[in-house]
C-alpha cells in the first residue's frame, strides 16, 4: 500500500492534473501555474503512482485523458462544485447571523437554542397575524 501523502502535496497534484486536463498540455499547464514543465509532469506522475493508474495518454506533443483521467476530472469537478456551494451556504448563514444578531448553528452543526427560540417567535407572530 502506498504511503499517504500530505494534503498540501495532494492538493498541488490535483491542481496540476486539473490544469493539464483542461489545457491538454503539460507545458501550458506549467506556464499557467508558474512552474516548469518537468515539475508538472512529475506531479502528475506522482498522482498516477498514488492511484495506480494512467491519467493521460501522452504522444509526442499531444495529451489525451484516459478513462481514469476522465473519472478523476468528473470527481474533482463535483468536489469543487460541492465546496463552492458549501462556502456559499456558510456565507449566507454568516450574513443571517449578523442580521439577526444571534448564532444560528453550534460547532457541531445543530441549531442553537437562540435560533430555535427566534424561529418559534416568528412562527407565533405569523400565526397570530394570520388569525386577525
Amino acid at each position: 500500500m502506498k504511503k499517504p501523502m500530505s494534503e498540501d502535496f495532494l492538493n498541488r497534484r490535483f491542481q496540476v492534473f486539473s490544469a493539464v486536463a483542461t489545457l491538454l498540455s503539460f507545458t501550458k499547464a506549467a506556464n499557467a501555474l508558474c512552474m516548469t514543465q518537468p515539475a508538472a509532469t512529475f506531479q502528475v506522475k506522482q498522482l498516477e503512482e498514488q492511484f495506480n493508474c494512467k491519467l493521460f495518454i501522452r504522444a509526442h506533443n499531444k495529451v489525451v485523458l484516459t478513462n481514469e483521467g476522465e473519472s478523476m476530472m468528473m470527481y474533482l469537478s463535483d468536489f469543487k462544485n460541492t465546496f463552492l456551494e458549501k462556502n456559499k451556504q456558510q456565507s449566507s448563514i454568516k450574513e443571517l447571523e449578523k442580521c439577526f444578531g444571534i448564532p444560528l448553528f453550534s460547532e457541531d452543526g445543530k441549531l442553537t437554542s437562540e435560533a430555535i427560540e427566534f424561529a418559534n417567535s416568528i412562527y407565533t407572530i405569523r400565526t397570530l397575524s394570520s388569525t386577525d
